[in-house]
């Protein structure tokens, strides 16, 4: 039986991002005929992975440097003992000192840290530099999750070219919505634009609160702008922005939200606006056309790609444009409608399955490979 290791320090923590997209595609993995090893610097919640073909190896460590080390050197040499055929490491990192006859494959989200790098944490920038090209180095595939971001990737670094495949995210399975009432206790009582990511720089938080206080007083007071997600860096927090945006304002911050009250969210949303500066996919645009909403976004990286025609986009660095395409998406009853037709449509063509079944097809491949070399 094929034995797949995976680095799971992503699912040690809340599931945003790329947390969401390890946890589903590890989730489909296990219908396959294959024994999984999860490696983690911190224990997991052990209830989602109590499951005859995984195997857990947590540590109980604390801290980013711990896990930096713990990655470095406990984890390859436990990879080692286990003798695993392949090793999968869903967030740009595969340790070093990994058995040369073993498959290794590395998912790229993003390159913000060479397109971006002044909207990321200096830490997490300088983390990236050093980790990232050796991972890239030692993969024998190397997956990323756009064309917009394989492109950046072999701009970079060329001599990756013939290592790279496109996969791409899924949409994944929600909870059953609830009413539009339900929305009361976060402050919601009238239409309105949602926002889901970390709260953060690249996010383009800033631009997005200032276009929608651009929109008159009268519009304002029909139409909200939710803000839903966890507090990032670079003084955007739920606490800090509430006072300088107050629920007079129109806006509402709901900080992180369990999946119940998310997917009550996206249904009742007019539509979903993501300005960023920099994405390699944007997991809520596909989450959002998934409940066949209309998404604002901005008009670079891998959001057009992704939107397709259900987008309408923007430049994010324009903050009257933003304030023209929020005031159009809010008032434009037949363009959302159109819109919406194509989010629903777009949706359907990002599957965690589909995923899956690209990802097993590698990872099978690269463990054959090397058991042949």
């Amino acid at each position: 039986m094929l034995k797949i290791g995976i680095d799971a320090r992503i699912l040690a923590g809340p599931l945003a991002g790329i947390g969401r997209y390890a946890d589903q595609l590890v989730q489909h993995l296990l219908s396959y005929d294959a024994r999984f090893f999860l490696y983690a610097h911190r224990p997991l919640h052990a209830e989602r992975w109590i499951t005859e073909p995984v195997t857990l190896r947590c540590a109980c460590l604390r801290g980013r440097m711990a896990k930096a080390i713990w990655g470095q050197s406990w984890l390859p040499l436990q990879v080692r003992r286990d003798k695993v055929d392949v090793f999968w490491g869903p967030a740009h990192r595969l340790p070093p000192l990994l058995p040369d006859r073993m498959g290794k494959v590395v998912t790229i989200h993003d390159l913000v840290w060479k397109a971006a790098p002044d909207t990321m944490p200096r830490l997490n920038q300088l983390q990236e530099r050093a980790l990232m090209p050796p991972a890239l180095q030692r993969a024998d595939r190397v997956i990323c999750v756009s064309r917009y971001t394989a492109r950046h990737l072999l701009d970079c670094f060329p001599k990756t070219r013939e290592k790279v495949r496109v996969i791409y995210p899924g949409a994944s399975h929600w909870p059953p919505p609830d009413t539009f009432d339900s929305l009361a206790h976060l402050g919601i009582h009238q239409p309105y634009a949602l926002f889901v990511g970390t709260l953060e720089p690249r996010k383009n938080i800033e631009q997005l609160l200032m276009a929608y206080c651009g929109l008159s007083q009268e519009l304002r007071n029909h139409h909200q702008l939710v803000i839903a997600g966890a507090d990032g860096w670079g003084g955007l927090s739920r606490a800090s922005l509430s006072k300088r945006y107050p629920p007079s304002t129109g806006v509402v911050f709901t900080g992180r939200l369990p999946d119940s009250q998310l997917s009550t969210l996206y249904e009742h949303a007019l539509f979903l606006t993501m300005p960023s500066l920099h994405e390699g996919f944007g997991l809520p645009v596909v989450e959002a056309m998934s409940f066949g909403k209309p998404v604002l976004i901005s008009d670079r990286a891998s959001l057009p790609e992704v939107a397709g025609h259900a987008g309408y986009m923007i430049n994010p660095n324009d903050p009257s444009g933003l304030t023209r395409g929020l005031k159009r998406l809010f008032c434009d009853v037949d363009l959302r409608s159109r819109l919406s037709t194509q989010a629903s449509a777009r949706a359907q063509a990002f599957t965690w399955q589909t995923a899956a079944d690209q990802l097993w097809n590698i990872l099978r491949a690269e463990a054959s490979a090397q058991a042949k070399s």
